[in-house]
């Protein structure tokens, strides 16, 4: 195993079995792969959110400037 690993079971006075890592990355490869999103529609929508978002951050930051240069 890992050396910190060690480091942290022999600190708290317990030792994992012997054949753990194995037997969880048996485990892990055995997982079923996740499906890749299927909902383009939701993305386009949070795309356009965030688009608006920064439109509205940059017509305010114009908004500044132009305030902060017509009061002088």
């Amino acid at each position: 195993m890992d050396e910190e690993i060690d480091k942290f079971f022999a600190e708290i006075g317990k030792m994992p079995p012997e054949h753990f890592p194995e037997k969880v990355m048996l485990q892990i490869a055995t997982l079923p792969l996740p499906e890749p999103p299927s909902q383009p529609a939701l993305r386009w929508i949070a795309l356009l959110g965030v688009v608006l978002a920064g439109l509205i951050q940059f017509v305010a930051f114009l908004s500044g400037i132009w305030s902060a240069t017509a009061a002088g």
